[in-house]
C-alpha cells in the first residue's frame, strides 16, 4: 500500500516571528542594511555618471546621479590609446601571478607549520603573522 504524503506548507510563520520586538528588529535591520547599500553603491554610481558626462561640464561639478551632458568621449579616448591595453594586460597578469604564487607559497608554509616537530615553530609562526598584519604596502601611507 502506497502512502500519500501531505503537501508541505510553503511558507510557515512562527508565532515568535510576530512578536513586536522581532518585527521592530526586522524593520530597523532592513533600514540599516538599505542605508549601507546606498552608502556603498553611491560612489560607484557617481563615478559612472561622471565618466559619461562631458569633460568641460564635469569641471563645473554638481553631477550627482546622472550626467547632465551625455558623452562617450572619455571612453573613446581611453580605448584608442594603445598603452591602456598594455596596462590592462599587465594588471591582469600581475593579479593572476601574485594570487597563484600566494596560494602556492601559503599552502607550503601552512603545511610546514602544521608539523609538530618543527624547530622554532613559535618564532616562525609569529614572523608570518606579524608580516600578515603589518604589510610593507602600508609604509608609504604613513608618511
Amino acid at each position: 500500500m502506497i502512502r500519500r504524503r501531505r503537501p508541505r506548507k510553503k511558507f510557515h510563520i512562527n508565532k515568535r516571528d510576530l512578536r513586536p520586538e522581532n518585527i521592530i528588529f526586522t524593520c530597523v535591520n532592513t533600514l540599516i542594511m538599505l542605508c549601507v547599500i546606498v552608502v556603498m553603491l553611491y560612489p560607484f554610481w557617481n563615478t559612472v555618471a561622471v565618466s559619461f558626462n562631458d569633460a568641460q561640464d564635469t569641471l563645473r561639478g554638481g553631477i550627482k546621479l546622472f550626467p547632465r551632458v551625455f558623452s562617450m568621449y572619455s571612453y573613446q579616448s581611453v580605448f584608442k590609446n594603445k598603452l591602456m591595453l598594455i596596462a590592462a594586460i599587465n594588471s591582469v597578469l600581475r593579479t593572476l601571478i601574485s594570487t597563484v604564487l600566494g596560494v602556492i607559497i601559503g599552502s607550503m608554509i601552512a603545511y610546514v607549520l602544521s608539523r609538530k616537530e618543527l624547530v622554532a615553530k613559535k618564532f616562525i609562526t609569529s614572523y608570518f603573522l606579524v608580516t600578515m598584519y603589518i604589510s610593507a604596502g602600508l609604509i608609504p601611507n604613513y608618511s
